[in-house]
């Protein structure tokens, strides 16, 4: 990755810096699919952490048509708020949950509101 962070293309573009950078991505996906013993196919890289999120709530809602409940706490990133905001204008229901005077939001805090 060393060469990378001085010097990088867009790896969907066409010029030959672009090109270069889709070789890298392409190899570093073949490389982790095979630690993971995953097909390369099977995996996703993001840009940042608010990327990484939407990918997984909107996968979720995606593949899970009939589990549409979201549970997380007040104090979350502002990004999973803004996707537990989202959410219930595509079908889903949301439940944000309080934390204690640590900020702590264990297990127990959920209790009978998670759909059996």
């Amino acid at each position: 990755m060393l060469p990378w962070f001085s010097s990088a293309g867009n790896a969907g573009s066409a010029h030959a810096l672009g090109v270069l950078s889709d070789g890298a991505l392409v190899h570093a996906r073949n490389e982790v699919a095979a630690l993971l013993n995953a097909s390369p196919a099977e995996l996703a890289f993001n840009g940042c952490g608010t990327e990484g999120l939407n990918h997984a709530y909107r996968g979720v809602l995606e593949a899970f048509p009939a589990k549409r409940h979201f549970i997380t706490t007040a104090v979350e990133h502002a990004a999973v708020h803004a996707l537990v905001a989202w959410a219930p204008q595509h079908g889903a229901e949301v439940t944000v949950l309080g934390v204690d005077g640590q900020g702590g939001a264990g297990p127990w805090r959920v209790g009978g509101r998670a759909p059996a």
